[in-house]
């Protein structure tokens, strides 16, 4: 996290993972789209989530998120091989964290 926290910062700020984040962060430019098809094309219902979803997917998790991949991937550059084999211990599962009210929900579902 220490090298990509501010890049997941931004990701959850723009909501651009499409499971787990909201769009609080991009209401502002949200909404219009949302309320111009809602006037424009009040019956486009595109399967199988709606318009809603449809805007999100290509506002959110496409049109915001693919700026950030670069960004993402300029955070691993000029790593060596033994940089990457320590980045990849981190992701060992005795290094997780366990995300407590997360795995109750899922638990209880």
């Amino acid at each position: 996290m220490h090298r990509v926290g501010p890049i997941v910062a931004r990701k959850n700020r723009f909501g651009v993972d499409a499971w787990g984040t909201v769009d609080a962060g991009v209401r502002d430019i949200l909404a219009p789209i949302e309320a111009l098809f809602e006037r424009e094309f009040p019956r486009y219902q595109p399967f199988p989530f709606g318009a809603r979803r449809h805007i999100a997917q290509l506002v959110r998790h496409m049109l915001l998120a693919e700026p950030l991949v670069e960004e993402w991937a300029e955070q691993f550059q000029g790593l060596t091989a033994d940089d990457i084999d320590g980045l990849m211990r981190s992701f060992a599962f005795d290094q997780c964290r366990v995300r407590a009210e997360l795995a109750e929900i899922l638990a209880s579902g």
